[in-house]
């Protein structure tokens, strides 16, 4: 996003009584938090409860809608409900491994990676013992997850030739 248009979108979000809480350094997500009502008559929705499995959720009830003078640089706004992405497989699991989950939150039960985890699961400490840093490398993972900029800020700012025992 150019500068113009990141002063334009953070403008409108201030203008509609939101606060901007973070830029993400590649210009391409704004942080941003408010209350519902504001929320509401900017994006012109509304936010309801559901349930789901006996669990309340909330959500927006129809497709948002950004002033017209955005439409072209804002592709879309993420983080109005709470509903948590589903994995698309489920494996089975011993009892053991249930019980003794790696890396799993055992408040919310997600799964977390570590910055070394990938020099593991891919096999990189060897590359990383003999010297090679991977530095002017760009490695992207893809998966399905709902982004949170400080964790990737917080992540790039780890040491990336840490090996992994």
């Amino acid at each position: 996003m150019s500068s113009a248009d990141l002063d334009k979108v953070t403008g409108w979000l201030q203008q509609e009584g939101f606060t901007v809480t973070s830029v993400a350094a590649s210009k391409n997500a704004i942080g941003f938090s408010g209350n519902i009502a504001n929320l509401e008559k900017a994006f012109q929705t509304k936010i309801h409860n559901y349930s789901l499995n006996g669990e309340t959720h909330f959500a927006n009830a129809d497709q948002i809608s950004v002033p017209s003078s955005l439409a072209g640089t804002v592709s879309g706004v993420r983080g109005l409900d709470d509903f948590r992405l589903q994995p698309r497989v489920q494996f089975m699991r011993s009892r053991e491994a249930a019980s003794n989950p790696h890396f799993t939150s055992g408040l919310s039960g997600a799964h977390y990676l570590a910055p070394g985890d990938f020099a593991v699961i891919y096999d990189v400490n060897p590359l990383y013992t003999a010297g090679n840093t991977g530095k002017g490398v760009t490695i992207a993972v893809i998966g399905q997850t709902d982004i949170v900029p400080a964790d990737i800020t917080d992540f790039r700012g780890r040491p990336a030739s840490r090996p992994v025992r």
